[in-house]
């Protein structure tokens, strides 16, 4: 998370590592000319909101996001082509990951579940399987919101380093 923080405005700080009522407050005053400045939309390798409150496991922020914010639910990173549930399979277990997922699973990201894989990353499913530090319970709430086994996972190596450079890098697999 230290690498994301660099270059973030307040805004983006307070979704990324502050709690809801404090993000909720500044989020109030600054307007939506500087929602719309720090964006919503996954963009890439600049941080955002919503990618910042994803991947710190900040799961009260991802759900105040979605709640103001819903047409940002499905939104698709541009550079690498993941979804906000890719981006919360990055994240690990012990940030938070199980509470995030559900909070994205419980909104209108569920749609994203099976139709879109990521050209590096594959399908959601797919994703969460590649990842060392995955809640296993994260794995068994996709395959209940009903994803298909049968999409096709990351390939084995990556097909661009524009692909790579937006998401957190894979970890090991396990063995």
């Amino acid at each position: 998370l230290m690498d994301y923080a660099n270059e973030m405005t307040p805004l983006v700080a307070a979704a990324t590592f502050c709690s809801r009522p404090t993000f909720e407050k500044l989020l109030d005053a600054v307007g939506p000319a500087a929602v719309e400045r720090d964006g919503l939309g996954l963009l890439g390798v600049r941080p955002c909101l919503y990618k910042g409150a994803i991947i710190s496991g900040n799961h009260e922020n991802v759900s105040l996001i979605l709640a103001r914010y819903p047409q940002y639910a499905n939104a698709v990173n541009p550079d690498s082509g993941c979804c906000p549930l890719h981006m919360a399979c990055g994240t690990a277990a012990d940030r938070g990951q199980k509470q995030v997922m559900e909070a994205l699973l419980a909104s209108p990201a569920k749609e994203s579940l099976n139709s879109v894989v990521a050209p590096f990353y594959g399908s959601v499913l797919g994703t969460a399987c590649k990842f060392n530090d995955q809640d296993p319970e994260t794995v068994r709430m996709l395959l209940k919101a009903g994803a298909d086994p049968s999409k096709p996972g990351a390939p084995a190596t990556p097909t661009s380093s524009k692909a790579t450079s937006s998401f957190p890098s894979p970890r090991r697999a396990r063995p």
